[in-house]
């Protein structure tokens, strides 16, 4: 007796999206092929996660991205990647959960231009947020590009808990 797998449409638009996000913020910041590999594995996580409609595993995916540009970040790379990784970070984790709701909710609907609104909201707020933890970055006295990340990484857990909500 064959199973038969079912395909859904919805979430589609997210899971491309979240697995292209995922990928360039390990690019960015892959500053060892450890950092790479956890990255990497992350990014397969992340994927796995949507596709399996485990929330579980999309949050230790999400765990193991922000992992990845934490370590770049201790290692020296410049702070604009490290910003711009984060941004990807957040993004790939939200469409990934977007897309996994969506799934579970409306899976036989078209969800192409929800999906598409809320990617750029999502990369309008996060980029907003980057940018002024650029801005504070660049007028410390003396760079302190740490205290502008822990600001873009409270502004990125703000960002996912209202979007949760």
């Amino acid at each position: 007796m064959s199973r038969v797998v079912r395909v859904c449409r919805a979430g589609r638009v997210g899971l491309v999206g979240a697995a292209g996000a995922g990928t360039g913020a390990v690019v960015l910041v892959s500053p060892s092929p450890t950092a790479a590999a956890v990255g990497g594995g992350a990014v397969l996580a992340l994927v796995g996660g949507c596709l399996r409609s485990s929330r579980r595993l999309l949050t230790l995916a999400a765990t193991l991205l922000f992992g990845c540009v934490l370590t770049a970040a201790v290692l020296g790379v410049p702070t604009p990647l490290v910003l711009v990784a984060t941004v990807l970070a957040v993004l790939a984790y939200d469409l990934a959960e977007n897309a996994l709701a969506l799934r579970r909710q409306v899976p036989d609907a078209a969800t192409t231009r929800v999906e598409l609104v809320h990617a750029t909201a999502t990369t309008t707020l996060a980029g907003g947020v980057a940018g002024v933890a650029y801005a504070l970055s660049s007028l410390a006295p003396s760079g302190l590009p740490g205290v502008a990340f822990l600001g873009l990484l409270a502004g990125a857990v703000v960002l996912v808990l209202g979007l949760r909500a």
